[in-house]
């Protein structure tokens, strides 16, 4: 007949298992903070970071549920896993995310003075492409309005509100000369 439970040791050994990859995950998350440090603030780039964490845990649990807990969930590995998380996150976690920000700031301001001469080369091209696409969309603007395919003219209209007031005044001139 098989053991169906775990020993007072087995159980501790265990719960210090769940803690140690706590710790492990609160690492992955570190360096899931200093990736999205890198990256430009978007908050579909931190959705997906989270959906990634998620399933980084959720794949951690259940191999470790499989593996060392013969299938079965009892409430203190999750527990031990949530302390070792926590112990990781706001002690060797938080002195190590000090280091990183530096870091990352110090690698952000080489790669903008390495990249400072690509910057102003796109910036010279764009000032002059720029200018002749303005011309040309100014004169597709004006070939629309002279055709006469705009919208119906209401007052409520947000574009249209500055035509309406050009027109008001303009009617307004011709009835006092």
């Amino acid at each position: 007949m098989p053991d169906t439970y775990f020993t007072v040791s087995e159980e501790l050994r265990l719960f210090g298992l769940s803690c140690l990859m706590g710790m492990g995950l609160s690492a992955v998350y570190g360096l899931l903070r200093a990736v999205r440090l890198l990256l430009p603030d978007s908050t579909v780039l931190t959705i997906i970071g989270d959906i990634l964490f998620l399933g980084f845990c959720t794949l951690a649990f259940s191999s470790f549920t499989s593996a060392a807990v013969r299938g079965e969930l009892h409430m203190y590995y999750l527990i031990g896993c949530g302390c070792g998380f926590l112990l990781y996150h706001f002690t060797i976690g938080a002195f190590l995310q000090c280091y990183i920000v530096r870091l990352l700031s110090l690698l952000q301001s080489v790669c903008t003075i390495l990249l400072l001469p690509v910057r102003k080369a796109f910036v010279a091209i764009n000032h002059i492409v720029g200018v002749k696409f303005v011309r040309c969309a100014e004169v597709i603007v004006k070939l629309i309005k002279n055709t006469g395919l705009l919208l119906k003219r209401r007052a409520n209209l947000l574009y249209n509100r500055i035509d309406t007031k050009n027109d008001q005044i303009r009617t307004m001139n011709e009835d006092l000369e």
